[in-house]
């Protein structure tokens, strides 16, 4: 039995502007946290991203323990069966998140999975559309509340009283450890015309950037492609960064402020070479959202690409930018 990491982003479009962090944070910790009293499945912490002025992200973490999987050597292996079994549990997650007990089911996206021999981490992306719930849960109406999105109010039900989330550490025996951190990377495109198709897309990802991802301390994993509206999408890239140092005690690893920056500058270095030559000019890209628990740290970052970000593309974004109608003339 194993434990799998889930990363939940859930993508809100509103005709309104956007409600601020500390509402749609202060929805989750008032109606989320107390839905989650079992050992099962854990929720870990949460993030707001604001993605236009008129819509905005969530990304939640959870952890999922008792996940049946397969040891080869003490190296897990992702097999159809767990896949299945992680699929089954996430949209259980969902439908527990969104809706109430009795509520309607329908399908959630499938989750990207990256399985590197020590653990497995799924990150599934769910755009929410008013047609699918048709019992939002305590949680969702609060956040459809301060969205502007709630036109009609359905009864609240009783929540569990809130439990404390668990703790990183409880040793003081320190030793320093070189460990892994796997990456969720979103790439948002808007554009003004119908969105490229997912071969054309999910094409350009497989010609250029396996070859942009040389060096063995960051590994690219897969990619997967989301229609977000009929004029936007996203690309999920999972990568996965060796060699981040990290502070272990009792063998539990925990998650320093020399840790934060050195896995952000990580990742910094790597959404510069996934999206600008080297000579470009340089740009600031957002935060990660982190999740550090046990022998894992994960991190997921979300960036909505704006052109003049970018002064020199690299071959895989104008591979993209092509596919998309949006290259309007060659850096060179």
């Amino acid at each position: 039995f194993g434990t799998v990491g889930v990363l939940v982003e859930l993508i809100f479009k509103v005709k309104s502007p956007v409600p601020t962090e500390d509402d749609v944070l202060g929805a989750v910790k008032k109606q989320l946290s107390p839905q989650f009293p079992t050992t099962q499945t854990t929720y870990q912490n949460a993030t707001y991203i604001k993605l236009t002025d008129t819509s905005f992200a969530i990304v939640l973490g959870f952890k999922i323990t008792n996940v049946t999987q397969e040891s080869l050597s003490n190296r897990l292996t992702l097999t159809n069966e767990t896949e299945t079994q992680i699929q089954d549990s996430i949209n259980i997650l969902l439908h527990k998140v969104l809706s109430e007990p009795d509520g309607k089911q329908f399908k959630f996206p499938n989750a990207n999975f990256i399985d590197d021999g020590t653990e497995i981490t799924a990150n599934v992306t769910y755009v929410y559309k008013e047609e699918d719930v048709n019992q939002p849960s305590s949680f969702l109406q609060e956040v459809l509340k301060v969205s502007g999105l709630l036109t009609a109010t359905v009864a609240p039900t009783t929540t569990i009283s809130n439990t404390p989330l668990p703790t990183l550490l409880t040793s003081v025996t320190s030793t320093t450890r070189f460990g892994t951190a796997v990456v969720f990377v979103e790439l948002i495109f808007q554009l003004k015309t119908p969105v490229p198709t997912e071969d054309a897309v999910l094409g350009a990802v497989k010609q250029q950037l396996s070859l942009q991802s040389k060096t063995t301390q960051t590994t690219f994993h897969n990619a997967t492609y989301i229609k977000l509206t009929d004029t936007s999408f996203a690309i999920n890239l999972g990568f996965k960064i060796t060699n981040v140092t990290l502070e272990s005690l009792s063998n539990r690893l925990t998650f320093t402020n020399e840790t934060y920056i050195q896995i952000q500058l990580s990742i910094n270095t790597l959404l510069r070479e996934l999206l600008s030559e080297p000579d470009g000019k340089q740009f600031q890209f957002p935060n990660a959202d982190f999740i550090a628990y046990g022998t894992e740290i994960r991190a997921n970052v979300t960036y909505v690409y704006k052109e003049e970000d970018v002064s020199h593309p690299s071959g895989f974004l104008q591979d993209v930018l092509k596919v998309s109608g949006m290259l309007l003339l060659l850096p060179y």
